[in-house]
């Protein structure tokens, strides 16, 4: 064998014949498949307001104490302040053993402090 002629047998294939070769056909093939079945890139969305995700404030006080959940999920005992709740409706519930429990449902503006005050249990009666 020459030089030359081992030389070429051995020589990178080029684009052209990447092209034409049937062993590079299938792999381009596929690599336009796969970056077909990729998904797109998300599509930039409107960026949403700060005050709209800015969340409200709650104090409630009772008397006499109680304790407070907001949407099932214990707060803790009463009077309490700055009680960060998202904006939306929640639901308010002041449990005391040998009292009547107290329960509303309020609405929560973004960014509102929203006061619920002298609010009164009632004893249970035997």
């Amino acid at each position: 064998m020459e030089k030359g002629a081992w030389a070429e047998s051995r020589a990178r294939p080029t684009a052209a014949s990447r092209a034409t070769s049937p062993i590079h056909e299938g792999r381009s093939e596929r690599a336009r498949s796969a970056a077909a079945s990729q998904p797109a890139a998300p599509r930039p969305t409107r960026p949403r307001s700060a005050v709209a995700l800015e969340p409200g404030t709650l104090a409630v006080s009772t008397r006499p104490w109680g304790v407070l959940y907001v949407d099932s999920e214990l707060i803790g005992n009463t009077p309490r302040t700055n009680v960060q709740v998202a904006a939306g409706t929640h639901v308010v519930r002041i449990m005391r053993d040998g009292f009547e429990p107290f329960e509303r449902q309020i609405e929560v503006a973004p960014g509102q402090d929203l006061r619920l005050t002298d609010i009164v249990l009632r004893r249970v009666q035997p």
